[in-house]
């Protein structure tokens, strides 16, 4: 009995220590906090260039109505190098989508279905849609190209969303011509690549 007795406190003194250990090591380790996904959105620098009329180049033309207040009329990509995209998106602007006030870009793999890489932003930038009512914009980015998008074919969607939102956070596409959508009319794949 006296040696059950003797185990039981060696291990009860084994695990107090280590719990010892662990409250030290442990203290002072905080887990970084998770900037809010509007904050992250304004890291993302692009160019913003506002037309009375829709410019010209633009390698694939769409018509996509956000809601009857922003059209995507077009997209251009172009590989600057082996990791980077220049890619050029062109709206025409309707109405005052606030406070929809970003479009997401999503790369997904067409061999698994999966999002490889996006470009989500603020839509144009600096620029108030009281000043772009009725205009034509043009915003390019270059975009990285993520490791698990190398070597594969990629589609493109494009949407218009709330990112203060965690539900119904997006603008429905009222009408998208011979344009497929996806998510519930929420995005159109606008482009098919090859990284």
């Amino acid at each position: 009995m006296k040696d059950i007795v003797c185990r039981i406190k060696k291990i009860s003194s084994l695990i107090l220590s280590l719990s010892a250990i662990l409250i030290i090591a442990l203290s002072g380790c905080k887990e970084k906090a998770q900037a809010p996904y509007s904050v992250l959105l304004k890291k993302v620098v692009g160019t913003c260039e506002v037309f009375d009329k829709l410019p010209s180049g633009i390698s694939k033309p769409v018509e996509v109505n956000f809601g009857n207040k922003v059209k995507l009329l077009g997209i251009s990509v172009d590989k600057e190098s082996q990791s980077k995209l220049k890619m050029s998106y062109y709206w025409q602007i309707m109405g005052d989508p606030a406070p929809y006030n970003a479009a997401f870009v999503l790369f997904i793999a067409k061999d698994d279905n999966k999002q490889v890489m996006g470009n989500d932003h603020y839509f144009c930038q600096n620029h108030p849609f009281a000043e772009l009512k009725g205009k034509f914009v043009k915003e390019t980015y270059t975009v990285v190209i993520a490791n698990p998008a190398v070597g594969k074919k990629i589609d493109v969607g494009i949407g218009i969303f709330r990112p203060e939102l965690e539900t119904n956070n997006r603008l429905k596409i009222t009408s998208s011509g011979k344009t497929p959508t996806m998510d519930n009319n929420t995005a159109a794949i606008v482009e098919e690549l090859t990284l």
